[in-house]
């Protein structure tokens, strides 16, 4: 009996059961592309040889191709999207959108339910989704949009500007303006009451395409408080041999809060306490 490569290679590695399962639903989906895909393909093989181009050609080239990649990324969004609308992954029998989306391109899962829930966001962004489907901004550009957009008052009547700005520069500096924009927009002054602090609260949990994930909020002065306090009791100091940055340490604090708190659930009805000693140093 023939072993399939995908057998093989499986038998070979210690694959998962889910990541089997996958498997095996990306081989029963259909292979014949729509029409107009060959041609694209058979556009790219067309390209020049970038070993073969000057300077000025190779720079004009490459803002071409980052141009072309972000409109092919907003397409595959868009797909997700549709997909998502339309049932797809029940018609196909691959559970979720996102598992049909990561099945599909042979993404990580959290990726993929990030791309639809990417799509998703975009419904309420006609702007920011026009400007990534004629290639105008990137994917790191939205991601940067939708991450501060829930923190911006009145963010529509801002949206015109922030793709405006989006277009003239890198999503590092979006970020940077974003951010201060959004403070100005949630002022941590004490004019502010307590209830009107709960009012802002946010928390956003996004899945990048690369399977990191970002984490972007904001927190009343109370809240705020108890997170900084049990975040720095369960911060590691450094010792001499440690190249962690503060940065990553707080990260790896945060991570073992999330570790404890899966293994004593809280009680929610008693709010700031956290059964099992969630709230004791992980590190002595």
């Amino acid at each position: 009996m023939a072993v399939t490569s995908t057998a093989a290679s499986s038998s070979f590695f210690d694959v998962s059961r889910a990541a089997h399962r996958r498997a095996r639903i990306r081989a029963s989906l259909p292979t014949a592309a729509p029409a107009g895909f060959d041609q694209i393909n058979d556009d790219i093989d067309a390209l020049p040889d970038p070993d073969l181009l000057c300077a000025e050609e190779r720079a004009a080239a490459m803002a071409h191709t980052a141009k072309l990649r972000n409109r092919i990324e907003a397409y595959l969004t868009g797909l997700a999207g549709a997909a998502d609308t339309a049932g797809d992954s029940r018609v196909l029998g691959a559970g979720t959108t996102g598992s049909l989306v990561a099945i599909a391109t042979g993404s990580p899962v959290a990726v993929g339910s990030g791309m639809v829930n990417t799509a998703n966001a975009l419904h309420d962004l006609p702007t920011v989704k026009d400007a990534w489907a004629a290639g105008s901004i990137s994917g790191l550009h939205v991601y940067q949009i939708l991450a501060h957009a829930p923190a911006i008052d009145d963010f529509t009547s801002k949206e015109a500007a922030i793709v405006g700005l989006a277009k003239l520069t890198d999503a590092s500096e979006v970020r940077r303006v974003l951010q201060v924009v959004a403070e100005a927009d949630n002022p941590t002054h004490l004019d502010l009451t307590l209830d009107q602090q709960r009012a802002k609260r946010s928390l956003r949990l996004s899945a990048r395409a690369n399977g990191m994930w970002a984490i972007t909020g904001m927190l009343d002065e109370v809240d705020g408080a108890i997170l900084a306090e049990t975040l720095a009791s369960f911060t590691r100091p450094p010792d001499t041999h440690d190249t962690t940055t503060p940065a990553q340490r707080r990260a790896d604090a945060l991570t073992d809060m999330s570790r404890r708190g899966g293994q004593h659930p809280p009680r929610w009805g008693v709010r700031g306490v956290h059964p099992g000693g969630f709230g004791e140093p992980a590190h002595q």
